[in-house]
């Protein structure tokens, strides 16, 4: 496994993708791969893979998501801090405190 290899393209043939192009070392590499896991978000992923390999119903979806900054923190603790287990998100918020 490679890491700290950014991708350039995810080569699509036939609908499908078959691989990518990644930097490494100051080099460019084609890698032939069963299947591609973008974690770039739907953005960029577009960008690497092409319009012209996309649906136009997908790229208008795409288009319409709106970015918003995010922040998360990790913390730890030997204790538990909130009753229950749960992922708090607070959309559109300009300030929290």
């Amino acid at each position: 496994m490679w890491t700290h290899c950014p991708a350039l393209h995810v080569n699509v043939k036939n609908g499908r993708a078959t691989g990518t192009i990644v930097r490494k070392d100051g080099g460019e590499y084609e890698i032939d791969v069963q299947a591609v896991i973008s974690n770039v978000g739907p953005h960029r992923t577009v960008d690497l893979v092409g319009k012209e390999q996309l649906s136009p119903g997908y790229i208008k979806d795409v288009e319409a998501i709106k970015s918003v900054p995010t922040i998360r923190f990790y913390i730890t603790s030997n204790a538990p801090l909130l009753e229950g287990s749960a992922m708090w998100t607070f959309p559109e918020s300009r300030r929290l405190f």
